[in-house]
């Protein structure tokens, strides 16, 4: 299993689509999401890939 990454969130991939890819919960996806969002200090996939880009 693969932890749920910058390379999913990036490519705006929806929840349902990093859970089937990684082989996890919907709601796996959704605790590791915030907890990059977290620690990133973003609210959203967007924001999060502005932040990178910068």
């Amino acid at each position: 299993m693969r932890n749920t990454g910058l390379k999913e969130i990036v490519q705006l991939k929806s929840i349902r689509d990093m859970a089937l890819e990684l082989d996890i919960t919907e709601r796996t996806v959704k605790y590791r999401i915030s907890r990059i969002f977290d620690k990133t200090g973003t609210k959203n996939q967007r924001e999060l890939i502005r932040i990178i880009s910068e």
